[in-house]
């Protein structure tokens, strides 16, 4: 029984030496060798910065498709692909923005014209080995479709399908 008890003790001294020893070299792991500002890497020359639209930040929702080596993004009235092997200067976009006739009646119930009604979009989400379930909110009336983004990579599709799903309750709560 005394050597099965010293047995324990030994390596739970052990276990407690190796765990100090772990924290302190997590610690040393985090701290970064370089840091640099945003304002640094501007006055480098070596970073470019996606612009992106004049009237828009809202850049929300991102699907990463490493398979076909592109990123999706959903915008404000856009879809946006980027391809990953140069992100900042092979991008394509797809306009979509809410109908007229949605942004006027958003506008008749007293939203802000410029920043609530819009198509944010909302929802990037793989259908099938070519296509992407798309949503977007539509200016207050949601709206989806299917974006068309081909087999391979190299098939350079990118296209919003005309066919759109307008979510509208049939019935009043």
């Amino acid at each position: 029984m005394g050597s099965l008890w010293g047995s324990f003790m030994l390596l739970c001294g052990v276990v407690l030496l190796r765990t100090e020893g772990s924290g302190t070299q997590q610690t040393k792991n985090n701290v970064p060798r370089l840091k640099l500002s945003y304002k640094d890497m501007l006055e480098s020359n070596n970073l470019v910065t996606f612009e992106g639209l004049a009237n828009s930040s809202a850049y929300h929702t991102f699907l990463l498709d490493e398979e076909k080596g592109r990123l999706v993004v959903g915008a404000k009235d856009h879809i946006f692909s980027f391809n990953l092997l140069n992100v900042s200067r092979d991008y394509v976009q797809i306009p979509w923005p809410a109908s007229p006739t949605r942004r006027d009646e958003c506008k008749w119930a007293g939203k802000d014209l410029s920043r609530e009604c819009s198509n944010f979009i909302k929802v990037l989400q793989p259908f099938n080995q070519t296509h992407i379930y798309v949503c977007g909110t539509g200016a207050f009336h949601p709206v989806c479709s299917y974006l068309e983004v081909g087999k391979k990579p190299e098939d350079s599709v990118f296209r919003l399908e005309s066919h759109v799903e307008n979510w509208q309750r049939e019935e009043p709560l």
